[in-house]
């Protein structure tokens, strides 16, 4: 029986690996190479989702100067990341890691450090945008350029 323990034991690790991705991992895979937006939408046809994508369109020069990329997480389950479905992650873990409920919209901006920088319940481009370029990183990139 203790043999038994000590083989459960090593192999729970990798067993909870396999169950699913973090959302630190998952934010940690783009630490220092991107600053990330995670959306959280109560539905896919929600007016304010439609709104921020919008805007995302016309601001996609601004997004890729700036080094951002989306992640939307919806109520009904699915994470998407730049408009494609990741099943490796839960949405249920980004709305308990940010502490989101999921009749709630938000959008929630993640520096190159991994740290929360913004959170709006109305997006407002300008204020992201502003954030932004006040951030020392942004600027550093802004003088190289």
């Amino acid at each position: 029986m203790r043999y038994l323990w000590i083989v459960y034991f090593m192999f729970l690790p990798m067993t909870l690996q396999a169950t699913g991705q973090s959302v630190t991992q998952a934010l940690g895979e783009f630490a220092w190479e991107k600053r990330q937006i995670i959306v959280f939408t109560p539905a896919a046809d929600d007016s304010r989702l439609t709104r921020f994508k919008t805007i995302q369109t016309e601001f996609a020069e601004d997004f890729a100067e700036r080094f951002l990329q989306t992640w939307i997480i919806e109520a009904d389950g699915k994470v998407l990341l730049e408009g494609k479905q990741d099943s490796r992650l839960q949405a249920d873990s980004f709305y308990q890691h940010f502490n989101v409920q999921k009749d709630e919209f938000r959008v929630v901006l993640i520096g190159y450090d991994q740290g929360e920088k913004l959170r709006q319940a109305v997006f407002n481009i300008d204020e992201l945008l502003g954030e932004i370029d006040q951030m020392s990183m942004r600027q550093q990139e802004m003088r190289s350029q």
